[in-house]
């Protein structure tokens, strides 16, 4: 076996040169805990920079309770600012379609050929 230096912990760190493009992720109450939170945490580690939003800048319950604060207002995000964009499923898709703004944003995105992630019940967004 041949004795390997382990990797320099600095080149997992990231910068802002380093960051690999901003992502957007949408939030609404009971969001599926885990169908946020993990990409969120995976896009993170991969460079990414998250950013959640809701239909107001306040903090949301999952389904199994745990909380998210979103960082913005849907109102105040501009889609021309990211690289893609996350809808998790739960119970928040239902009333995230509701709002024409959220509709808005998915378009936009549609039609920059952007890529978009919708886990589960997401799916009702961009159909509504």
């Amino acid at each position: 076996m041949e004795w390997r230096p382990l990797p320099d912990p600095a080149r997992y760190v990231m910068t802002p040169e380093k960051t690999a493009g901003r992502i957007l992720i949408f939030v609404e109450h009971y969001y599926e805990d885990l169908e946020l939170w993990y990409p969120k945490i995976r896009l993170e580690e991969e460079g990414y920079e998250v950013v959640v939003a809701g239909p107001e800048k306040k903090t949301y319950p999952g389904k199994n309770g745990y909380p998210c604060p979103a960082d913005r207002a849907i109102t105040d995000i501009d889609s021309s600012d990211f690289i893609g964009l996350v809808i998790p499923g739960g119970w928040a898709p239902d009333r995230l379609r509701r709002y024409p703004r959220i509709l808005e944003l998915v378009q936009e995105f549609d039609r920059a050929q952007k890529t978009i992630g919708m886990i589960c019940h997401a799916g009702w967004v961009p159909i509504s």
